[in-house]
């Protein structure tokens, strides 16, 4: 939606401002696109997801765009970004983001930052304001409209531009009226504590690594503990359906958007280091219960589609009840751990490819591999298999192959071998492409002789 509106500016705009910020916007999201996916597959941890999206690469909304960009994909649908592409006479893809699209390097690292905290702090340290009506789009795209620190301005809002039509709005202008002049609005948002407030997309730091056979990317310890709505915290990708990802559910409809794969009853605290994954689940409920919030489900599962892999190995533990259970696709790896009992769903749509924990605590482990690495499929299963993992509570200890000991806790660091890793405070982009502080207006590229050069002070884009 973003570049296919983005396009349109570039193409006709007579603004030439709007035209080169535009231009410039999109190369942007092209990088992101090209850094984030596995051979044009979109498979990373992201926002606003929905069950198609993330399913796998038959159902990714970019991947005819990235078909068209970097020549990696399959042609699978018609949208209006890739036909806005397709016919602009104004955009032209910058022969380094080609370059960046189609590079498969051995090991890939990228650590990004997006967004900023909801926070009166943040806000003051970016120019903002949570209380100046002017300022509400900056708080409302990222969906924050019955968040605490921004409800009373949401109020004032509605009644400055009169939107008490918009059914979104209905439920809070009879509360609003008598609680606004009191100032309580914040607090009653707290206390129940509505769905609305788990679609908040503040900061996120994220982390992916990839290999030519492989790719793992979490969005680390993002508000953990929290609810949420379409925030896909992680996912392991090791071909066009062979997906994995954990979730605990916050809704029971299947039909795409918020609900049995895409929404967030509360999220992990996760955390990752190359090609190691932690993921701890506290599922408690928050706020009053009411009609407004939906209550947790006392679950975990796992999207792990048998059919998708070549080959699927489970190594039970004997002492938890729960264990590995090993993917193979090509000289691809996979394990995945769940320290609590598992079942396979036995029917339905998601017989033979839904992992379901039952509790509320549980600890989730993923760690991806390949043969040129960890040699044959059975010897990285041996090596998993016989690591130590020792689960205290909510904290864990994994003696993990080819990393060492890795430690982390709800409320503990996380630690490899005794150095914490940062979770917090990324750049905007840091990887061998390039590396560009977050805030930053100025971004440079480079790969193979080739670059892009876009400075959104002086409005020069240079390739």
């Amino acid at each position: 939606m973003d570049i296919a509106g983005l396009l349109n500016l570039v193409e006709f705009a007579n603004d030439s401002e709007v035209q080169i910020r535009a231009t410039m916007m999109v190369d942007l999201l092209l990088f992101d696109m090209a850094v984030n996916s596995f051979y044009g597959q979109m498979g990373t941890s992201h926002g606003r997801a929905y069950a198609q999206n993330v399913m796998s690469a038959a159902g990714d909304s970019l991947m005819t765009l990235q078909t068209l960009v970097f020549g990696c994909g399959r042609f699978q649908s018609i949208d209006m970004a890739s036909t806005m592409l397709a016919t602009s006479k104004r955009y032209t893809v910058p022969p380094v983001l080609e370059q960046i699209g189609i590079d498969v390097p051995e090991e890939f690292v990228n650590l990004e930052r997006h967004s900023i905290p909801l926070t009166a702090e943040a806000a003051a340290r970016y120019g903002f304001s949570m209380t100046d009506v002017n300022d509400y789009e900056t708080w409302w795209s990222m969906g924050a409209f019955t968040n605490p620190n921004v409800i009373n301005m949401t109020y004032d809002v509605i009644e400055k531009l009169h939107m008490w039509n918009y059914p979104m709005f209905r439920p809070l202008k009879g509360i609003g009226r008598v609680l606004r002049p009191l100032g309580l609005l914040p607090l009653v948002s707290r206390m129940l504590n509505p769905d609305s407030n788990g679609a908040v997309m503040s900061e996120v730091n994220k982390v992916t690594y990839r290999t030519p056979d492989a790719m793992l990317s979490t969005a680390q310890d993002y508000r953990p503990g929290e609810k949420g709505y379409q925030q896909h915290i992680w996912q392991a990708t090791l071909g066009p359906y062979a997906v994995v990802f954990v979730t605990n559910p916050g809704s029971a409809d299947k039909s795409g958007g918020a609900g049995f794969w895409t929404s967030n009853g509360r999220m992990p605290r996760n955390a990752q280091y190359r090609n190691v994954l932690i993921s701890i689940y506290n599922i408690q409920r928050s706020g009053i219960p009411s009609d407004l919030q939906s209550g947790p489900y006392g679950f975990t599962h796992a999207y792990y589609p048998r059919w998708a892999f070549d080959e699927v190995i489970e190594r039970p533990s004997s002492a938890t009840g729960g264990g590995w259970v090993f993917g193979r696709v090509g000289d691809g790896y996979i394990g995945l751990y769940s320290h609590l009992p598992y079942k396979w769903a036995s029917s339905g749509p998601e017989s033979g490819q839904e992992m379901i924990a039952d509790g509320h605590e549980n600890v989730w482990i993923c760690q991806i591999g390949r043969r040129k690495t960890d040699g044959s499929f059975a010897s990285f299963i041996q090596q998993l298999s016989k690591a130590m993992v020792e689960v205290n509570g909510l904290r864990v200890s994994y003696q993990a192959h080819g990393t060492g000991k890795v430690t982390f806790g709800w409320n503990e660091p996380f630690t490899v071998e005794g150095k914490a890793i940062p979770l917090h405070n990324y750049p905007r982009w840091d990887n061998i492409y390039t590396h560009m502080e977050f805030g930053a207006e100025r971004f440079r590229v480079e790969f193979k002789g080739e670059k892009l050069n876009l400075d959104f002070q002086s409005e020069v884009r240079d390739l």
